[in-house]
């Protein structure tokens, strides 16, 4: 399982408590209904997600219509961080799968915490 570690159940703040506490302090926890949309692919890079309950699905829509879905994040894992951190408009969609939380945390916020 060693070479497979990135199947692992793993939340992105294991072994980094006051990390974690510190960046739930200063998001904004957002509960969600199953299918709905988190962001849009070309909606401003304006905030990172770590999901606290549920499921979030990372996707996007060809020109001929056809859906292409690149990750499933899940339970203890951050998402939209590549936007965020280099000013980028999204890439791609993002939806809940299931009644989701998450916290939301706007880049300036995001910003502030990385250079403590």
């Amino acid at each position: 399982m060693e070479n497979l570690w990135y199947l692992q159940d793993r939340d992105f703040f294991a072994g980094l408590e006051e990390q974690r506490q510190r960046f739930l302090q200063r998001a904004i926890l957002k509960t969600l209904p199953k299918n709905d949309i988190v962001f849009f692919e070309g909606d401003t890079g304006d905030s990172c997600f770590y999901v606290a309950s549920g499921l979030v699905r990372i996707f996007s829509i060809t020109d001929s219509g056809k859906e292409s879905i690149f990750f499933l994040r899940r339970p203890g894992e951050l998402f939209g961080l590549s936007e965020v951190l280099n000013a980028f408009p999204r890439r791609a969609n993002a939806q809940t799968l299931m009644p989701t939380e998450l916290y939301a945390m706007p880049s300036v916020e995001f910003d502030s915490l990385l250079a403590e």
